[in-house]
């Protein structure tokens, strides 16, 4: 399955270049990118020995810096990166980053959250509550998103480098956390008010804790550990809902590596217990200013109605077939997924023909923080934005080529047995098949950079590995 992903990516991501610079000609741009997607294989694959060896003794230098020194060194060249991109195009919030920022000020000057005529709980609160700690620190001013994005820059740093460690060890660690650094729409959103670089180190994290609940030798450490990885869903739940169901994740993750149901459903109740201590607040702070029942937020049918109905695109679209913003936000919910489970039902072939369209989206496009920075921030289009997207995308495709040589090179390894690394392709199909139905586009795929990082660094293990088994299987 990672391996259609990866083939589905590396065309979608010319395929979407094309119709954006020539329009929708759909046969001449499926040409041009399975001509692309070819080309590629056939390189990859024709000279998979050399990439190998300038891939292992590459990292291999790297491994000579210790770990500590190393992770300063990323941080610092990120922190770099990001201030200068900040500093060169100063971008004011926009959007969602505008409500978040508004949402957080509000949350520290009045005590209340929501907006009377836009929702008391239409936006999920991770966001606005991380961004209003960082304004009781340091004030409002306009420098603490950068601040904030930077400190969680760091944090996703060292997760990778933790996950990535346990999976392919120091040399795979190494190479996660260089791919973090000059990450393009990393770096161009380090400005803003969004929630995505949040999730992206929580995400690592809910992995990191759950497999050493697996690995601790005492029955007390794995269920604490268990519970600590319940409490980073819960936030991470907080800040995106769409996580919520992630504990199937972890309990397919548990079953697989231990065979034990029983012992995998007692962890996951651990888990379940602990995410509902984070969420359980906030969802009797829904009741009390609604007057129903919410667990989070009440923007899920809205989104899912505008996603599936005859006007939907795949994308973003303001409004559906049926207009519902007459309604109240709870009300909205509700109708919001009638009429769209409705539409389905009555529209299977066109929701599977939209459910390609999304993933396309999901996966074809990295340039979300070149759009926010220049085009929607800046007004800055023409070659200046072309120059600046066509970089974005293509080092987003440089990364799946890694992820691509890495299942060729350990698909008969012992790497391919590895339940962490399947909890971690999983990962990104978890997020893939909620946004094959709900609304897609880039940005939608920006919580998953962590782990994505973290597949692809594993390219250096799996080249080790391939390398390995290569000798012994004429013996064997």
């Amino acid at each position: 399955m990672c391996l259609v992903v990866t083939l589905e990516t590396l065309f979608c991501v010319p395929f979407l270049s094309w119709e954006l610079a020539l329009g929708k000609s759909l046969l001449a741009g499926a040409c041009f990118s399975l001509a692309a997607v070819a080309g590629i294989v056939f390189v990859v694959s024709r000279w998979q020995e050399y990439w190998k060896r300038i891939l292992v003794s590459a990292v291999a230098r790297l491994e000579t810096i210790p770990t500590g020194s190393w992770l300063v060194i990323c941080f610092a060249a990120g922190v770099i990166l990001r201030i200068l991109w900040v500093w060169q195009y100063p971008a004011p919030q926009r959007s969602d980053q505008a409500t978040y920022f508004a949402l957080a000020r509000d949350l520290v000057e009045s005590h209340r959250y929501g907006f009377p005529n836009g929702g008391l709980a239409y936006w999920p609160p991770g966001y606005p509550l991380f961004l209003a700690f960082w304004f009781l620190v340091c004030g409002f001013r306009a420098w603490v998103p950068l601040f904030a994005n930077v400190c969680l820059f760091g944090c996703t740093l060292v997760a990778v480098d933790r996950l990535a460690l346990r999976i392919g060890g120091s040399s795979s660690a190494r190479l996660a956390t260089l791919i973090l650094v000059p990450w393009p729409t990393m770096v161009m959103i380090a400005g803003f008010s969004g929630k995505e670089l949040l999730v992206v180190p929580l995400l690592c994290l809910v992995l990191l804790t759950y497999s050493r609940a697996l690995e601790s030798p005492s029955s007390f450490g794995g269920l604490a550990m268990s519970s600590l990885s319940g409490l980073v869903l819960g936030a991470m739940s907080l800040a995106q809902p769409s996580f919520l169901l992630f504990v199937f994740v972890l309990l397919g993750y548990d079953f697989v590596r231990n065979r034990n149901l029983l012992g995998a459903g007692l962890r996951s109740f651990f888990v379940v217990a602990a995410l509902s201590a984070v969420i359980i607040p906030w969802t009797f702070r829904n009741h009390r200013v609604l007057g129903v029942w919410v667990p989070i937020s009440t923007n899920g049918g809205d989104v899912f109605y505008r996603a599936n109905n005859s006007l939907a695109t795949g994308g973003y679209t303001p409004r559906a077939e049926q207009n519902l913003d007459d309604l109240d936000e709870v009300s909205r919910g509700k109708i919001g997924f009638q009429l769209g489970a409705n539409w389905i039902r009555a529209h299977p072939g066109k929701f599977l023909e939209l459910g390609a369209r999304k993933q396309f989206l999901f996966l074809g496009d990295d340039a979300q923080g070149a759009f926010e920075t220049l085009k929607r921030g800046l007004g800055i289009s023409g070659l200046r934005y072309i120059f600046w997207k066509a970089i974005s995308n293509a080092y987003w495709w440089c990364v799946w080529i890694l992820v691509f040589l890495m299942v060729i090179q350990g698909w008969k390894t012992p790497l391919a047995m590895d339940s962490l690394l399947a909890t971690v392709m999983l990962s990104v199909l978890y997020l893939l098949a909620i946004h094959s139905v709900f609304e897609s586009g880039g940005k939608y795929h920006e919580p998953l950079m962590g782990v994505i990082a973290v597949l692809a660094g594993q390219v250096v293990a799996a080249c080790k590995l391939g390398s390995s088994f290569s000798r012994k299987s004429p013996d064997a």
